[in-house]
């Protein structure tokens, strides 16, 4: 069972953490005071995992779209440790599925630090683009940074990256554990 586990679990999270970056990785929250980018107040702006590898335009609501003469840029363009990150868990996955583990683990770790330093270095970018477009006074003890979160989609891609290279982890270990092991 434990075996098996860590045979197919690792390769099935590491194609699920892929996956996730469908999902939104940041936001720009709906009450930034006089709107982001090409969204009025009232609309948020998502920017997920792919938008930020491949740098294609975020999501916005379409009913809080601002008239075309009052957008301002919402692009972030691609992110590269973000970039890197998809194509490191690419890579672990192909070393997953030929049951490479210790190197599957070490390119899944690489992955989910190359993923937290690209979103942290993506967040700042857009907490500054934020304060620059700012056209109304931020409220008093607020900041463009308390406009800007971390999604759902971030974290769930992050700790499946993880737990895949846990299992890869786990799944080296059974298999120099019955290497080891006598012949009968």
């Amino acid at each position: 069972m434990l075996r098996r586990l860590a045979r197919f679990g690792a390769p099935i999270l590491l194609v699920a953490a892929l996956l996730l970056f469908l999902l939104p990785f940041l936001v720009v929250s709906c009450d930034v005071p006089g709107g982001y980018g090409r969204m009025s107040p009232g609309g948020t702006t998502s920017y997920t995992g792919v938008s930020l590898a491949v740098g294609t335009p975020p999501s916005i609501d379409e009913e809080h779209l601002r008239p075309a003469a009052d957008q301002q840029p919402d692009l972030l363009g691609a992110q590269p440790l973000v970039t890197l990150a998809a194509m490191g868990l690419i890579v672990a996955l192909g070393l997953a599925l030929t049951a490479r583990w210790v190197p599957a683990a070490a390119v899944a770790v690489a992955s989910a630090v190359g993923l937290v330093i690209g979103l942290l270095v993506a967040r700042s970018s857009l907490i500054d683009q934020v304060a620059r477009q700012a056209t109304v006074p931020f409220p008093a003890g607020k900041a463009a940074g308390d406009y800007v979160g971390v999604a759902y989609g971030f974290w769930l891609s992050l700790g499946l990256t993880l737990v895949g290279a846990v299992l890869c982890v786990g799944a080296a270990r059974l298999k120099a554990r019955n290497r080891d092991a006598p012949a009968d």
